[in-house]
């Protein structure tokens, strides 16, 4: 969500994070209606990544 914040686009952030760009789309609507714990607490479907590994490879990435 940081990487929204700062102006980077859908496109970009899936392409780093390797989901699709509904993916992320989702995961911002999710965030700005309910917050960040919204995000860490559900378990999510299709690809198992979690939080904490986006955030890691958002480090990465910088």
């Amino acid at each position: 969500m940081q990487l929204r914040a700062e102006g980077m686009k859908v496109q970009e952030i899936a392409k780093i994070l390797k989901v699709s760009r509904i993916t992320i789309s989702i995961w911002t609507k999710k965030f700005k209606e309910k917050g960040l714990e919204e995000l860490k607490s559900k378990k999510q479907q299709g690809n198992r990544r979690n939080i904490r590994n986006i955030r890691i490879q958002e480090e990465k990435n910088f």
